[in-house]
């Protein structure tokens, strides 16, 4: 029977060592005290009593650090009157804590700012009489009357009672290497297919990986302080029409844009000399020889009666009110040779306009299919390969008794 009782005695021993070991420490969460300086009002008031009721709720967490108190939901201010503290002297205030039964106490102040609220926590060890944390910051007014109260609440706590504020994300993905970037800066790099993330602010962040050969991953991931966040990711691989400058042309279509504004820029250039030729020889020919025909007429000595005398001159006033009517058809004749020429002329400066035009659209077109695209793909790079093929651009001219011109031929 005496066994019996040891055995029993030993069973209670071990639970009661269990019991004790496996206990937390308590702490006591008092209600904030707002600063009266002029500024105290019922806002601050309620944001002072919802930020002491969100403390309280990460205290009462049941994986904390410690055990909410019973029966500790208790104001500052009156817990002050009440013990006769004139001030927050470490010793009565550690009474009033052990008075609550708490190993720890957490207190503090809310004053009004013109910016927010000055938010001021202490933590202190009821047995020890020592402060083990203070923590000050300036929240503002909005975030006290709006859900980021809670987020508020679970950083002051943890800032008081040592718990990581910050969170960690580990990527785990399809490809061997890739870099991983943080809110548009690089965090580190995937190796192995896996990759971890230390130090993340709690809130939203937005992840992007990127791999050779795979189509950008970007997507945004919320992470919580002292927690680890997974992220499994399936990079889609590159199809051959999206690999871009790696694995396409180097500039092809740029060159073969500079290739025909080459050609329209010679085509241009011919008309151009063409319809000038024909302005300075034929239709002027034609003109001087109307003009000569004209003499002897009415119309003629009206024509040249006040002017320069040059056939340039006398086109201009052909039509003029002031010109007799030739019934010999002579007049009509260089009026209409005087027309021809106009024709050419404008034919002429359009050709030269679209001349500068081509020629301009040209020289853009080759800048960029051999200075910014001329160079070799990453493949061809990589594998030393070698471009030996030049561009030859091949001008011949062509001239005969009545037209000018070029031929012209590209090849790359």
């Amino acid at each position: 029977m005496k066994s019996i009782w040891l055995l029993f005695a030993a069973f209670l021993t071990l639970v009661t060592h269990d019991a004790v070991a496996e206990a937390k420490p308590t702490i006591a969460v008092l209600g904030l005290e707002v600063i009266d300086n002029g500024n105290v009002d019922k806002e601050t008031t309620r944001a002072a009593q919802r930020l002491a009721q969100e403390l309280r709720t990460q205290a009462k967490q049941p994986d904390g650090k410690f055990d909410f108190a019973p029966n500790s939901e208790k104001d500052l201010l009156e817990l002050k009157l009440l013990s006769g503290c004139s001030d927050e002297g470490r010793t009565c205030m550690a009474e009033i804590g052990s008075d609550l039964g708490a190993d720890r106490l957490l207190y503090g102040k809310v004053e009004r700012r013109r910016r927010g609220y000055q938010v001021s926590l202490k933590l202190l060890n009821t047995k020890t009489k020592q402060m083990e944390k203070t923590t000050s910051e300036l929240i503002p007014t909005e975030d006290l009357h709006n859900r980021k109260i809670n987020k508020w609440a679970r950083s002051l706590y943890a800032r008081l009672i040592g718990v990581p504020e910050s969170g960690t994300l580990s990527i785990e993905a399809n490809v061997d290497k890739a870099t991983i970037y943080i809110d548009g800066s690089v965090a580190t790099t995937l190796r192995d297919g896996s990759a971890k993330v230390l130090g993340l602010s709690e809130g939203t962040h937005t992840v992007t990986i990127e791999a050779d050969g795979y189509i950008r991953y970007e997507s945004e991931v919320a992470v919580s302080a002292g927690e680890v966040e997974l992220l499994s990711v399936s990079l889609s691989a590159q199809s051959k029409k999206g690999k871009g400058k790696d694995e396409g042309s180097n500039g092809t279509l740029w060159k073969v844009g500079f290739a025909g504004g080459v050609l329209l820029t010679g085509a241009m250039a011919t008309g151009w000399a063409y319809n000038g030729l024909q302005v300075w020889g034929e239709l002027n020919d034609a003109k001087v020889d109307a003009w000569n025909n004209l003499k002897g007429t009415q119309a003629y000595d009206d024509i040249a009666d006040g002017s320069s005398g040059t056939v340039q001159d006398s086109c201009g006033k052909a039509t003029g009110s002031n010109v007799t009517p030739d019934s010999t058809g002579a007049l009509d004749a260089f009026i209409s040779a005087c027309k021809d020429g106009e024709d050419g002329a404008a034919r002429t400066n359009l050709f030269i306009a679209g001349t500068a035009v081509a020629a301009l659209a040209t020289a853009y077109f080759g800048y960029q299919g051999w200075v910014v695209h001329g160079g070799k793909s990453n493949k061809e790079r990589r594998a030393g390969k070698k471009n030996k093929k030049k561009t030859n651009l091949v001008v011949t001219p062509q001239i005969s008794a009545g037209s000018v011109g070029a031929g012209l031929s590209l090849d790359f």
